[in-house]
């Protein structure tokens, strides 16, 4: 008898750790989510992030990787693009999670990617600050100049 009641209550505990309806947030990665759901604000875009996991683990070689089915972004804290701009790196996996945005490998003339949404391995604004604010107006809005 003792047992079952032991197997009970860890089933039920472990239903909580499992649980996928809460919001679980790094505290090291919650800037990062303010900071987008203040962009999007500015711009007349409500973003919902609930139920969002935001945690640093195993991305299989990629600086981060969303999962859509658990409303979920794995950051890998030891690669190059997050040491060099964190923000950038999130921001594109927002644009996936929460604005249904895919890859867009467009160029600008001067030969780079012409939106943080792009697959190149280059880092679109860390070395030239002045141009944040220009992907992050295209992150929001595609047709932005």
């Amino acid at each position: 008898m003792k047992y079952i009641v032991l197997a009970v209550l860890m089933s039920s505990c472990l239903s909580d750790i499992m649980d996928d309806d809460y919001r679980r947030v790094d505290t090291k990665l919650n800037q990062y989510i303010e900071s987008f759901k203040y962009e999007a604000s500015i711009r007349g875009i409500k973003i919902d992030d609930s139920d969002l996991k935001l945690y640093f683990g195993n991305a299989h070689g990629a600086s981060a990787v969303t999962y859509y089915d658990t409303n979920s972004i794995v950051m890998d804290s030891t690669t190059v693009h997050w040491t060099r701009n964190p923000e950038e790196v999130l921001y594109h996996e927002f644009g996936h999670l929460f604005l249904h945005r895919g890859h867009d490998d467009r160029l600008l003339p001067d030969g780079t990617p012409a939106s943080i949404m792009s697959t190149y391995a280059t880092v679109k604004y860390a070395k030239d600050p002045s141009k944040r604010k220009y992907y992050i107006d295209e992150l929001f809005n595609k047709k932005a100049p």
